[in-house]
């Protein structure tokens, strides 16, 4: 088999190579702690992904790889390094114990949403459930809506959506205005709607994932932040779209 490799990729890995290489002979700032060298593994895979993702394919500035790096590191190996070149990256997740989380299914979904609920409730999250509550056959856009409806009058700080697939629901959610809903259907997915989207709804198809996965989606969902920065000029972008037609320009 052949692979053709971006030249784009090339000069992202060399930038990669360079730092777990720093890594590896500690050249890093004082206070970095150590870690697993699996860590450095998927650091690189995890940015080789995302620079595909990126529609031009440009390489990322070393700073950004750095701060990609770091946020990785953090969540696979759950230290916070200090020191003034590695200012730990905010949680998202809420202080309040009572911060809430809406949460709908139609009956594709209702048994991993009775999961997900606790699963959010033991978290410490506030869980306002809008149903459905059995298997009996029901349609999800009335769900969508109930939960789309609560994060955008504020009622709950983020969404969550589950039917066969979470491509119906995800549809129905961003016809309401002021909800960016996305699907996930892994971690990368998950960690790309909210840093680049700033994403407050998640759909999942319960039809298409397990339960194990859906819970590591929904944590990692809930507990990456906003990468700011360019992204919110394009965020932006996606709300202007959205007044615009809301005034019937």
């Amino acid at each position: 088999m052949n692979i053709i490799v971006h030249p784009e990729f090339l000069h992202t890995s060399d930038m990669c190579k360079r730092f777990s290489g720093d890594v590896s002979h500690k050249k890093v700032p004082n206070g970095f702690p150590a870690f697993n060298p699996q860590a450095i593994i998927q650091v690189i895979i995890y940015i080789i992904q995302f620079t595909s993702r990126e529609n031009s394919l440009s390489p990322f500035s070393e700073t950004e790889l750095r701060e990609i790096v770091l946020r990785v590191i953090q969540q696979t190996t759950g230290q916070v390094p200090t020191g003034a070149d590695f200012a730990p990256v905010p949680s998202s997740k809420p202080d309040s114990m009572k911060q809430s989380v809406a949460i709908g299914a139609d009956h594709g979904g209702y048994e991993l949403k009775e999961v997900l609920k606790q699963e959010l409730a033991e978290a410490g999250y506030s869980v306002i459930d809008v149903g459905t509550n059995s298997k009996d056959a029901v349609d999800y856009p009335d769900f969508a809506h109930a939960v789309a409806s609560q994060v955008a009058s504020g009622n709950a700080w983020r969404g969550v959506i589950l039917d066969g697939a979470g491509i119906g629901s995800c549809m129905v959610a961003n016809k309401v205005p002021g909800v960016r809903a996305a699907l996930a259907y892994d971690l990368s997915s998950a960690i790309n709607s909210r840093e680049h989207n700033d994403a407050n709804v998640l759909t999942l198809g319960a039809g298409l994932i397990g339960v194990n996965l859906a819970r590591q989606i929904l944590k990692t969902w809930l507990e990456t932040p906003f990468a700011g920065g360019r992204h919110s000029r394009r965020v932006e972008k996606i709300i202007a779209i959205e007044n615009k037609y809301l005034k019937g320009v």
